[in-house]
């Protein structure tokens, strides 16, 4: 069963990804905060933009996919706020040192969950990068139990 849910998150990921990089607004960048990684984002027509987010921490990893809208925010050129919500997978595994959970939980597990976000990016115009600070809470929904993260991160990204 992992295996199969593994397989199938990589295939989505290529797909996804192949049709991105056809595009020519895209940001990658890392991704700050309590929850650290890697974002890539892909502008779609109008306001409308996909965030993809690889994260990990201690024995686990996430990836995780949004779609947000983006909106001008005030009369500054460049910054914008945005909204949006998606859903993750990912994987687990306790032991018996690990530095949270103190020899209570042992095992491994896939999770599946919801996410949404609400943030504030800004482009710079001298230079191809855009620096933005969000909220994201989610909820693992099955797999891993109904446990209730929240989540709050910096990034920057390289803009192409």
């Amino acid at each position: 069963m992992k295996m199969k849910l593994l397989t199938l998150t990589g295939m989505m990921v290529i797909l996804a990804s192949s049709s991105l990089f056809a595009q020519k607004e895209n940001a990658i960048g890392l991704r700050g905060g309590w929850f650290g990684g890697v974002t890539f984002q892909h502008q779609l027509s109008g306001n409308g933009t996909l965030e993809l987010i690889a994260q990990g921490r201690y024995s686990w990893f996430n990836i995780t996919g949004l779609y947000e809208i983006h909106k001008d925010f005030s009369d500054v050129d460049g910054m914008q706020w945005y909204y949006g919500a998606g859903g993750h997978i990912g994987f687990y595994q306790y032991r018996k040192d690990h530095p949270v959970f103190n020899d209570r939980y042992t095992g491994s597990a896939t999770f599946v969950g919801a996410d949404a976000i609400i943030g504030l990016e800004y482009f710079f115009s001298e230079i191809p990068f855009q620096i933005s600070i969000d909220y994201k809470p989610m909820i693992n929904l099955g797999g891993g139990g109904a446990w209730w993260y929240n989540d709050a991160g910096l990034a920057i990204r390289y803009v192409f």
